[in-house]
């Protein structure tokens, strides 16, 4: 079965935690656990992806080779600490779901009876809500949106942004805005050398993006008739553009 960013996201058996969004280096682990530090959001600990059962967390601090997890109170934390059930640490940060199982927990410091501590996760899920989720290419990244045009020929656009649901495309100056409602067929989005993924795209709205230099037509578009593997395949662009981001960044150990 295809898992889709609103299946893994709004539904998480501990037996199917989607590989697509797995993250299994140091580094990247590293990274994500800094995000959840600096970043305001939802995060709790619970004994199933599920996050039914969850005791919220506080605050989350890395130390060294583990984690920090604060909770309201004494009974919070001697609560997650007694549980005998697999643990998760889950953490929802704008459309975003972070999905760490942790290892061992350290006993409970006497000096700080709220706070429970646990080994750096070996493993992490960066899960994307499939709702929304965009990603906007930079000036290195060469990916693009082909549209049919006359005589074989394609018309390539640059990518305002793009995600599973639809896209965003910059229209050149000499090309007419196609009026909302119009289905393009036959349309491509394209990374670089590899094979193009065919979409068919439905015009939602336009609007002016003001850029450095003049002002450019961009078209919001809706994907329909998307089929399993040009989902899969659009979700896989967008995970690796988001990692190879995230492998730019340095990270600060403190």
């Amino acid at each position: 079965m295809l898992v889709t960013a609103r299946s893994a996201h709004d539904s998480l058996g501990a037996n199917e935690l989607p590989e697509l969004f797995k993250i299994v280096t140091q580094r990247e682990i590293w990274l994500t656990l800094r995000e959840l530090v600096v970043v305001d959001g939802s995060t709790a600990l619970a004994s199933s992806p599920e996050h039914n059962d969850s005791i919220p967390v506080t605050k989350l601090s890395l130390e060294s080779d583990h984690i920090a997890l604060r909770f309201n109170d004494e009974r919070d934390a001697s609560a997650a600490a007694a549980s005998d059930c697999a643990r998760y640490l889950i953490a929802d940060r704008d459309r975003i779901r972070v999905v760490a199982p942790l290892g061992g927990l350290f006993p409970i410091d006497s000096r700080d009876p709220c706070t429970i501590r646990a080994v750096l996760p070996s493993t992490l899920y960066r899960i994307q809500r499939r709702e929304g989720y965009r990603i906007r290419p930079t000036a290195n990244e060469a990916l693009v949106c082909r549209l049919p045009g006359r005589a074989q020929r394609s018309i390539t656009c640059a990518i305002h942004n793009l995600s599973v649901i639809g896209v965003a495309i910059f229209l050149p100056a000499d090309m007419p805005s196609p009026t909302v409602g119009t289905e393009i067929r036959h349309a491509q989005i394209v990374d670089g050398d590899d094979v193009p993924i065919p979409v068919t795209l439905r015009v939602r709205r336009e609007w002016p993006q003001q850029l450095a230099d003049r002002i450019q037509t961009v078209l919001g578009c809706q994907f329909e008739h998307l089929d399993s593997l040009a989902e899969r395949r659009l979700q896989l662009l967008i995970t690796r553009i988001e990692q190879d981001r995230r492998h730019l960044t340095t990270p600060t150990y403190s």
